[in-house]
């Protein structure tokens, strides 16, 4: 059986803008993992109706099992 817990922010830089940051503490049997994450999202309103997102992530992982970084880039266009 696992335990675990979260602690985490977000923060509005503007009406379009975003950062957050999260950091997982994980124990499971005799594992133990700590995850924290750090990311940033924007959007803008192109024209009446069209908006581009961006975001961007980081995150590291610090495990028994090893350690690992990982960095994510989405976007997104809705009409």
């Amino acid at each position: 059986m696992g335990a675990g817990a979260a602690i985490g922010a977000r923060a509005l830089v503007d009406s379009a803008t975003k950062l957050y940051t999260e950091y997982q503490w994980e124990k499971n049997n005799d594992t133990d993992r700590n995850v924290s994450v750090i990311g940033a999202e924007r959007q803008w309103d192109l024209t009446r109706g069209l908006k581009l997102l961006l975001s961007g992530e980081y995150g590291s992982t610090d495990a028994d099992s090893g350690d690992n970084d990982r960095y994510a880039i989405t976007g997104g266009v809705a009409y």
